[in-house]
């Protein structure tokens, strides 16, 4: 059985290898700028908690500078949440024939469900599922308090990660509350909180609290809720989620009254939290792992034939599905880290000194990174546009107050269909008049200073 785990996983790392790679830009500029002196919230605005971007330990100083860094990372995570979703799955599923069973499906469907873009929630499923493991342990044994101080700690790091966990916190606390009463269900949001506590000390330390209270809450709920968010998928996304997660959701009504599966269920169910503000299937990572156990149970309660029957029409539609998402993504190239950025960020090393001052407009905004420079202004915000509506003036301040030697643009952007030049006009205005462009590689234009 650990055999065929351990090819299930190679072949999903394999995939991992093939497939596009797309690493987020913030995974790689943020944890650069704070470990260059800029303070997270105040100097770097972002509306996510710190996590590994913002604190002193961070994907930067843990040696993730590169994109083939990046995809070890990917490939890591990804390989651990298969562990971990078999090792929960001996914990839930009572029949063992079927227990290989969400691996299999985790590999079919962690890919299609962009899986190949790294973001934070590609790695929340290694909190949501070690918490869930331990407090499944609590109920095994609810005299050992120690699973559930530990569920719920372990659930507080995966906070500090993205905020998008507190539902499951709610959720799981409520059901302890009903369940157990006030007293468990206190120990349990007590010891997630433990981590949040800290890290709001550390940023009091450095002065950004009140910083990160506005972007991560009065941001959040105002301008980002009015104009950032994507709430409707398009009709194809929506059948392509609620396909497979349907299929989880089943297995979940069909072992309601077992206290296991319904925990696994209420912890998918409040990971699914993370499309609350942007649906894309990336967001829905973080409740996959749950529901590819939930599906499996579904099919270890239906009879022989009908497991036939469901698993023809299950596989044929993974198939078809497979096949077009691989014809696309078949081809092994990584996202903004083309030829053409490779060669931008080595002219612009050539013509001025590490630790400079340039402005980055519309291009990735790792360049920063690859170039060893610090943003005009000493300020960096993601040229988005909800993002803008805020803070459009306060960059266009640093750009004018610190003239920087060179700026690397890219005017051709769009996001959510809006077009860069149309809600930045007045950077756009002020570096058409002040600098000039002395190349183009691609889409990309080095200007420096007339």
């Amino acid at each position: 059985m650990k055999k065929i785990l351990a090819l299930i996983i190679i072949i999903h790392l394999f995939v991992l290898t093939r497939i596009t790679f797309f690493p987020n830009s913030e995974m790689f500029i943020y944890p650069y700028l704070t470990n260059k002196g800029l303070l997270p919230y105040k100097q770097i605005l972002d509306q996510h908690f710190p996590g590994l971007l913002f604190l002193p330990v961070n994907f930067d100083n843990l040696g993730m500078r590169t994109p083939q860094a990046a995809l070890l990372w990917q490939m890591a995570a990804v390989a651990l949440t298969h562990l971990f979703v078999f090792i929960l799955s001996q914990k839930v599923l009572d029949k063992r024939k079927f227990i290989l069973l969400p691996s299999l499906l985790y590999l079919i469907w962690q890919p299609f469900f962009e899986g190949f873009i790294q973001w934070l929630d590609v790695f929340l499923p290694l909190f949501l599922i070690s918490s869930a493991y331990f407090l499944l342990k609590y109920i095994d044994a609810p005299k050992k308090v120690k699973y559930l101080e530990i569920s719920g700690l372990v659930l507080g790091l995966g906070i500090i990660f993205k905020q998008v966990l507190i539902p499951v916190v709610l959720l799981v606390g409520l059901y302890l509350f009903i369940k157990n009463g006030a007293k468990i269900a206190s120990i349990f949001i007590l010891s997630t909180l433990l981590p949040v506590l800290l890290m709001l000390l550390y940023l009091s330390l450095i002065g950004v609290l009140n910083d990160f209270f506005y972007w991560t809450v009065t941001y959040n709920l105002t301008t980002f809720a009015d104009y950032g968010r994507k709430w409707v998928p398009s009709l194809s996304h929506f059948i392509r989620f609620a396909f497979v997660f349907g299929a989880g959701l089943s297995g979940w009504f069909l072992g309601f009254k077992t206290r296991k599966v319904f925990l696994t269920g209420l912890y998918g169910v409040g990971a699914l939290s993370a499309v609350y503000a942007r649906f894309d299937f990336v967001h829905l990572q973080p409740a996959l792992p749950f529901v590819v156990i939930l599906t499996t149970y579904a099919v270890t309660r239906l009879k022989n034939r009908l497991v036939v029957y469901f698993g023809l029409c299950y596989l044929f539609v993974a198939f078809i599905w497979g096949v077009k998402f691989y014809r696309g993504n078949w081809n092994g190239n990584i996202t903004f880290f083309d030829d053409n950025v490779y060669r931008v960020a080595s002219v612009v090393r050539g013509r001025i000194r590490p630790g400079s001052k340039i402005f980055v407009y519309g291009a990735p905004a790792h360049l920063y990174q690859m170039t060893q420079t610090l943003p005009a202004g000493n300020v960096f915000i993601f040229q988005f546009p909800w993002f803008m509506r805020v803070s459009q003036d306060r960059i266009l301040t640093g750009i004018i107050v610190d003239k920087p030697e060179i700026i690397i643009a890219d005017r051709t952007v769009s996001v959510d269909s809006q077009k860069l030049l149309d809600y930045t006009g007045g950077i756009n205005a002020y570096i058409s008049k002040y600098y000039q462009t002395t190349e183009v590689i691609g889409n990309y234009e080095i200007l420096e200073r007339r």
